[in-house]
């Protein structure tokens, strides 16, 4: 399992673009295979903070997802979005409880 945690700092203004963007990312990463999960949130303390929450089958899935066009087209677009780079951190996943 791989797992993967973004955080990401939005320029003021552009909270909607990015908001979008992330629609649109969780929309196209549910249809690579590998993919588990990924989970776009904003924070309700600061609302120019984002955290997105990703879960693959393995690194190979994450990788793949990495080199994917619509993945590199958003890094592309969050250059003008965001105030810093994003902070992404991976994780071993040690448990987990899923409900749907």
């Amino acid at each position: 399992m791989s797992v993967l945690v973004a955080f990401l700092e939005v320029k003021p203004g552009a909270e909607r673009d990015l908001e979008r963007t992330l629609a649109e990312l969780v929309e196209e990463t549910s249809r690579e295979p590998g993919a588990l999960a990924y989970v776009a949130q904003r924070s309700r303390e600061r609302p120019t903070r984002f955290m997105v929450y990703e879960r693959y089958v393995d690194q190979a899935a994450l990788d793949q997802h990495l080199a994917a066009p619509h993945l590199t087209a958003a890094l592309r677009s969050f250059e003008r979005m965001l105030a810093s780079p994003p902070s992404v951190e991976s994780f071993e996943e040690l448990g987990a409880f899923h409900r749907s």
